[in-house]
C-alpha cells in the first residue's frame, strides 16, 4: 500500500463519497451549504478505530452531533493499494 495522499499525512476526513462516474447529486450539493456554516472552525473528530481490506486503510472517526456528514462511516483514509 502507499500512503495516501501521498506524503503519508492524512489530509481531510471523508464526509461524503460519490463513485467514479456518477455525477453531483442532491445530497452533495445540501452537504456544501451546510458545511459552509463550520468554515475556519475547529472541530473535534474522535478516532473510534482502524478498518483495512487488500484495498485500503482507513481511520473510524466520530463527529460532532451537528456536524452535516452525508456517509453513514465517516474515515481518514491513510494508505491505498497500487493502482487505487
Amino acid at each position: 500500500m502507499r500512503p495516501y495522499p501521498g506524503r503519508g499525512r492524512p489530509s481531510h476526513v471523508t464526509l461524503l463519497f460519490i463513485p467514479p462516474g456518477s455525477g453531483p447529486s442532491l445530497v452533495c450539493s445540501r452537504l456544501v451549504t451546510d458545511l459552509e456554516a463550520f468554515e475556519s472552525e475547529s472541530v473535534n473528530v474522535i478516532i473510534r478505530g482502524l478498518a483495512w481490506n487488500a484495498r485500503v486503510a482507513c481511520l473510524l472517526v466520530s463527529l460532532p452531533e451537528n456536524f452535516p456528514c452525508a456517509t453513514p462511516y465517516p474515515h481518514i483514509t491513510l494508505a491505498l493499494a497500487q493502482g487505487t
